[in-house]
């Protein structure tokens, strides 16, 4: 990704960044359709029509949280925003360890993807991870979802448990 390199930059986000705050939420919706379109195992999960505001409202609400260890970085290329990561602390009560790192969100704008960015974004995580003592991340992926796939294989991810799911 030598082209982009010099031109990314990978900042946190904050919950007064309506413009952040918009792009993470248009793309969270975007990323559901598309695991909607890879896999009908998951076609149940629909979207309402206000979807994009809820979830805006959602990241704006954890972001002014000083409670939880979380964070989401966003890539950018000057004023536009290309990518974003969603990581967070989750405790475990009665393990070892008791606290693990859960990463609950990677998307990358269409233009941009199999260019790296996914990389930075991850790294950037990673070492937020390592700032927290934080030795184990887990994540899940869509079943559909080959691309996620691979490139978590190739960052060391490997399946560990399988989450299973009913329509009721």
């Amino acid at each position: 990704m030598s082209d982009l390199d010099d031109n990314i930059q990978i900042v946190s986000l904050s919950a007064k960044d309506s413009a952040g705050l918009k792009f993470i939420s248009d793309c969270y919706v975007r990323g559901l359709e598309e695991e909607n379109q890879s896999s009908p195992l998951s076609s149940w999960r629909q979207l309402t029509a206000d979807a994009s505001q809820k979830i805006f409202c959602y990241f704006q609400q954890v972001l002014s949280s000083e409670h939880l260890k979380q964070v989401v970085y966003v890539a950018k290329m000057g004023d536009q925003f290309i990518g974003y990561i969603y990581v967070f602390v989750r405790k475990c009560e009665g393990e070892i360890p008791n606290e693990i790192g859960v990463i609950n969100g990677l998307y990358i704008s269409e233009l941009f993807r199999n260019r790296g960015v996914a990389q930075f974004l991850l790294n950037k995580a990673l070492t937020w991870f390592k700032s927290y003592g934080i030795a184990y991340t887990e994540l899940t992926v869509n079943i559909g979802n080959d691309a996620a796939k691979s490139f978590w294989k190739k960052n060391g991810f490997n399946v560990c448990e399988y989450l299973l799911s009913k329509r009721i």
